[in-house]
């Protein structure tokens, strides 16, 4: 139980960095504009 308890765990910190990144990319195409 507990292996995949820390699987989803990173799965969720995976997609919680690529989501920042995109955040973080649509701030920076907002200020080149």
């Amino acid at each position: 139980m507990k292996v995949v308890f820390i699987k989803r765990l990173m799965i969720i910190g995976v997609e919680d960095k690529y989501i920042a990144f995109k955040a973080r990319r649509l701030l920076y195409s907002l200020e080149g504009e």
